[in-house]
C-alpha cells in the first residue's frame, strides 16, 4: 500500500465510524498546545466489522502498525476500551 492509500483509508474509517473509532483534533491556539488523538472505543467491533471493510484484514495489530507508520504512539497498555494513540505532529486529519 502507498502512504496516500493508507492515509485515505484511515481518514475515511475515522469519519464514517465515530461510534467505534474517533479522531479528536488538537489545538495550537491559546497557552496550551494539544495533539490530535485517535481513540478506539470498541476493539471487538473494529476487528469484526470495521477493519475488514477498509483494510481487507481483521488484525488489530496490523492497524496498530499502520498507526505507528504515521507516528501515532499508544498511550497506556492492555486491551481496555478507549485505547488511545497520539501524534505530537498531528493537530487535524484531512486528505
Amino acid at each position: 500500500f502507498s502512504s496516500f492509500f493508507l492515509r485515505r483509508r484511515l481518514v475515511d474509517m475515522l469519519s464514517e465510524n465515530q461510534d467505534v473509532i474517533s479522531f479528536y483534533p488538537g489545538s495550537t491556539k491559546g497557552p496550551e498546545v494539544s495533539v490530535g488523538r485517535i481513540v478506539v472505543h470498541d476493539r471487538l467491533k473494529m476487528e469484526t466489522s470495521i477493519l475488514p471493510r477498509y483494510f481487507n484484514h481483521s488484525s488489530f495489530a496490523s492497524l496498530r502498525r499502520q498507526l505507528n507508520y504515521f507516528s501515532f504512539t499508544r498511550v497506556g497498555k492492555g486491551r481496555q476500551r478507549g485505547a488511545t494513540y497520539c501524534n505530537d505532529g498531528v493537530v487535524e486529519l484531512d486528505d
